[in-house]
């Protein structure tokens, strides 16, 4: 999917990190999902994927109800991500059981375009938390030429094909997460306790809002009512 240069999206990014994963509960998680985009927003996701053992040839998508078909036939087991969009209006992916250096981590982003939808980072964690034990997450802006998960480009071949460079620089604070790192260049974040002190190390004047178990923290930006 291609975009104007100048049009962004807003994302909203929940991390489960080691053993928290443990948590996740997939059938429960993707419903609430999809009934989370018929109450907040209004209208489903139009395009399906989902990766692994489905049916669904690569580059190719499906509907709602084949989508809720093949959940239900195959369960929930043997994918590794899925993800649901309208092109250029709003969607989610969720990753699971990812790899990284010191063990695996599992992300759900949801995303709306600001021009036509509002909501907050808070609103979507709680609903999300439920079914999704949230490690740790944020808000970020993200130019829909890039891949939503990696945040790297997205480069359209001479014959028509799509390719990802893969980089995850921005992903390792997640390395250092036990001992309280955190995605430090965003303004919207939810920490942990552990993540919180150590950003009040650095900005001891940092407020916070419980949201469950996490903190609800907000960088050079007017303080709102979580």
């Amino acid at each position: 999917m291609f975009f104007n240069k100048s049009e962004e999206i807003v994302a909203f990014k929940f991390f489960a990190i080691g053993k928290e994963q443990e948590g996740i509960n997939r059938p429960a998680l993707v419903g609430s999902l999809l009934e989370l985009f018929e109450s907040d927003f209004g209208e489903l996701p139009k395009e399906f994927v989902i990766h692994g053992p489905y049916g669904i040839s690569k580059g190719q998508h499906i509907g709602i109800r084949a989508f809720k078909n093949k959940l239900k036939l195959k369960g929930h087991e043997k994918y590794y991500a899925l993800s649901g969009k309208t092109d250029s209006k709003l969607g989610f992916e969720a990753l699971f059981e990812a790899n990284i250096t010191n063990g695996t981590y599992s992300e759900v982003v949801v995303w709306f375009n600001p021009t036509q939808f509002s909501s907050s980072l808070v609103e979507i964690a709680n609903h999300v938390q439920t079914y999704f034990p949230i490690s740790s997450g944020f808000e970020i802006d993200i130019d829909l030429k890039k891949q939503l998960i990696s945040e790297n480009k997205i480069k359209k071949g001479f014959l028509g094909g799509v390719s990802v460079e893969i980089s995850y620089e921005h992903k390792q604070w997640i390395i250092d997460f036990q001992s309280g790192a955190f995605r430090k260049e965003l303004n919207r974040l939810l920490l942990n306790d552990l993540q919180l002190k150590q950003a009040q190390q650095h900005s001891p004047e940092i407020q916070s809002v419980k949201v469950g178990n996490l903190n609800y923290v907000e960088y050079g930006v007017e303080q709102r009512q979580a």
